[in-house]
């Protein structure tokens, strides 16, 4: 299997690099700063290229669940401040929601959903708490 890591320069994406490359699956490292286990200098708010990396996984995803995906991406968090200063790796990436949407989860994290669960909005939107035009 191939495999798409993101993050690949910080602490858990190494991690996994170095656990991956010990497998019979094919990684890819990706990050926006160079590192030994990083093959793609590329922002994951790069869509078209995440697209080609993904497409795969996420196309056969999206057809069943009958999703399209974003035709443009207008920014990305730029956490490398918090991943340097802080020791911070993001934890929730695309990877993790296709792993939920592919076991018939929710895309959302728990914590995202206890959050929605509060009710912040005034208003109930029948296609979901942030309904896109």
């Amino acid at each position: 299997m191939k495999i798409l890591v993101t993050g690949s320069a910080g602490h858990l994406g190494e991690a996994l690099m170095r656990t991956l490359k010990n497998t019979d699956h094919e990684a890819v490292g990706m990050d926006i700063i160079t590192s030994p286990f990083t093959d793609r200098i590329r922002s994951v708010a790069d869509r078209e290229h995440v697209k080609k990396c993904r497409a795969a996984a996420y196309e056969a995803i999206y057809a069943r669940l009958g999703w399209k995906m974003f035709p443009q991406i207008g920014r990305g968090y730029d956490n490398t401040r918090a991943r340097e200063e802080l020791g911070w790796s993001p934890k929730h990436d695309f990877k993790s929601i296709l792993s939920r949407l592919k076991n018939g989860d929710p895309p959302q994290s728990r914590l995202a959903r206890l959050i929605g669960l509060k009710g912040y909005h005034d208003q109930e939107f029948s296609d979901g708490p942030y309904p896109v035009n």
